[in-house]
């Protein structure tokens, strides 16, 4: 992308760090998680409460990013053919992991308005957002269940 729009270089250079910033704190939360499960201590599902809280906040703002100023990028440099590439691979990931990415999606989407939950949801494929809509809340709240405990 950075060949087709070398004038957006530094704007995508900086998305490609966001995206290893936050491999390497979704590789935090899991080790952390994986720690936790096996010993079930709370001192554990309190540094998993920190791992995540650290973790969610870079996950909202790329995402919010990405829709903002590489989105328009992309559209504007890619065919109609790279575009649905492009977007298959979110679909891919959701695809593999199904409960994380419902997960993903109720914490990005938590405490958002129902208009910004709409406007994000409409740019989902129409299984996938009906997939969403259907259970998605429900997911994520067994997920924050697991994480917080129960209110």
């Amino acid at each position: 992308m950075s060949a087709r729009a070398p004038s957006r270089a530094a704007e995508l250079t900086r998305m490609e760090e966001a995206h290893r910033t936050i491999d390497d704190a979704c590789e935090r939360v899991r080790a952390t998680a994986v720690a936790w499960a096996e010993t079930g201590a709370p001192w554990r599902a309190e540094e998993l409460m920190s791992e995540i809280a650290r973790f969610a906040p870079l996950v909202e703002e790329h995402f919010d990013d990405e829709e903002n100023k590489v989105v328009p990028i992309i559209a504007e440099y890619l065919g109609p053919k790279e575009w649905r590439k492009f977007l298959s691979h979110g679909s891919a990931f959701v695809r593999a992991h199904p409960r994380r990415g419902l997960a993903l999606g109720g914490i990005v989407l938590d405490g958002e308005s129902a208009e910004t939950r709409e406007r994000f949801l409409g740019n989902l494929p129409l299984p996938l957002r009906s997939i969403f809509k259907t259970i998605g809340d429900r997911v994520y709240a067994g997920y924050r269940a697991q994480i917080y405990g129960s209110a």
